[in-house]
């Protein structure tokens, strides 16, 4: 048994690389977070300590944060701030519910068809992100895709007995609502206004990743040198681990989790590198990074099955049904939120395209993952440590 990997560059690493997801690994263990647990270690050698805390409060996920800090009053001040700040990005963010005197996505949804409503900053900086992904890429990734992808989560939660995928004729009336040219973002005067009055927003290819890293960066602006914040398969690194080593993020295969969900991935084919036996390796690469993201997005992540057929979550705005292009993606880059809304806008992009538009993006690389085919960026390879 063989796998096929495609190297964009002469860079001539010899891994032992398939298939892929994100999960964290912390010096040479695995971190599976549990929720509402904190915990501490001493670093060897240092006069720093290691803090590790967990929340499953925020973003449909398990947040876990780690930072090195010279006691535990100082290791408090910044989970507190932390904390903080996922309540209110966390709020902010959310298309599904209102809170007391917040203006937030649910909001401007909720606004669709009326006029412009002020709106505080953050949700500025996450709407022109996406408008400027939405461009670049030639609407790969599109916000305004929300009529379409509510028909989607619609069909998900029905009785697996009668669950059936949108017809698509109810995805092309959705679609009539998706155009991205009546989202108006004035950043001057600060305001959002959806012209379409069933139109409406649905940003999960980039918020969670524009949290990580607004909290990323008020962090360091109080003064932390040393921090991992992990949102589900978002994760944003600050600084070195103590001792100046870099952190560890390490890259699953996504196959044992396809199969551990009862589905079929192919990995037969030639090429490179060769696996053992019939066993598929849970993990297959670490990467090592400081001051970068680390973000992977999957079929394998939210989908259900009708008739034998996976539909994943995340939706070709060209299709209007979910992306065939690839298994796995993972993107590094130094902004969390860039790299979030870049998984997105690649999985519904071919490779060559998708290239062009890293290349707009420094410091940033990605690896993608088609059965057994995967396929590195120039840089990527230089990410991955032993």
């Amino acid at each position: 048994m063989r796998k096929k990997i495609i190297r964009w560059s002469r860079l001539s690493i010899c891994r032992r690389v398939i298939v892929l997801f994100l999960i964290l690994v912390v010096s040479y263990g695995v971190l599976f977070p549990l929720g509402g647990c904190a915990s501490r270690e001493e670093s060897e050698n240092s006069s720093l300590q290691r803090f590790e805390r967990t929340w499953i409060d925020f973003f449909d996920t398990v947040s876990t944060m780690i930072i090195y800090a010279s006691d535990s009053n100082e290791a408090e001040q910044y989970f507190s701030l932390a904390e903080d700040r996922l309540i209110y990005y966390h709020q902010l963010y959310d298309i599904y519910n209102n809170y007391p005197d917040v203006v937030n996505l649910k909001t401007i949804n909720d606004s669709a068809g009326g006029e412009p409503i002020e709106v505080p900053e953050a949700i500025i900086t996450l709407m022109e992100q996406s408008l400027s992904i939405n461009e670049i890429s030639q609407g790969a990734d599109n916000m305004a895709l929300g009529p379409v992808i509510k028909l989607w989560q619609q069909a998900s939660i029905q009785p697996a007995a009668s669950r059936q995928p949108p017809s698509l004729q109810a995805l092309q009336a959705a679609a009539v609502h998706c155009d991205i040219k009546n989202v108006i973002v004035d950043s001057e005067n600060q305001t959002v206004q959806l012209k379409d009055s069933q139109g409406s927003l649905d940003v999960g290819s980039g918020a969670k990743g524009l949290a990580a890293e607004l909290i990323i960066q008020q962090l360091a602006a109080s003064g932390l040198q040393s921090c991992m914040l992990s949102l589900g398969g978002n994760v944003r690194t600050l600084g070195f681990k103590d001792g100046g080593e870099l952190w560890r993020i390490g890259i699953q295969n996504p196959v044992a989790t396809l199969t551990t969900s009862e589905t079929t991935a192919s990995l037969e084919g030639d090429g490179e590198t060769e696996l053992a036996g019939d066993e598929v390796d849970p993990l297959l690469f670490t990467v090592g990074v400081t001051d970068r993201a680390v973000v992977t997005s999957g079929v394998y992540q939210r989908f259900f099955i009708v008739d034998g057929e996976r539909y994943h979550h995340i939706i070709d705005p060209a299709t209007l049904a979910p992306s065939t292009y690839y298994d796995a993606i993972t993107v590094i880059s130094p902004d969390s939120g860039l790299a979030d809304s870049l998984t997105t806008a690649l999985f519904n992009m071919s490779i060559a395209e998708g290239m062009e538009l890293l290349n707009m993006y420094p410091d940033t690389e990605a690896v993608w993952v088609k059965g057994d085919q995967v396929t590195f960026s120039p840089g990527f390879e230089l990410y991955i440590v032993q």
